[in-house]
């Protein structure tokens, strides 16, 4: 998205660089917390489970 985003700029096609731009970013920003995310959930898996006491 970014190297289109260049080759608008270069045809003076701001907006829609604009667009592609914002679109990439928000993109980025997606996979990144779908990183967080599936690390969340390895640290649950892995952390040792306390025994609860049943009368």
């Amino acid at each position: 998205m970014v190297c289109i985003a260049i080759n608008l700029v270069s045809l003076r096609m701001f907006d829609i660089a604009v667009r592609d731009l914002a679109l990439a970013a928000g993109a980025f920003a997606l996979a990144g917390l779908e990183g967080v995310r599936v690390g969340a959930g390895a640290r649950r898996a892995l952390a040792p489970r306390t025994a609860t006491a049943t009368t």
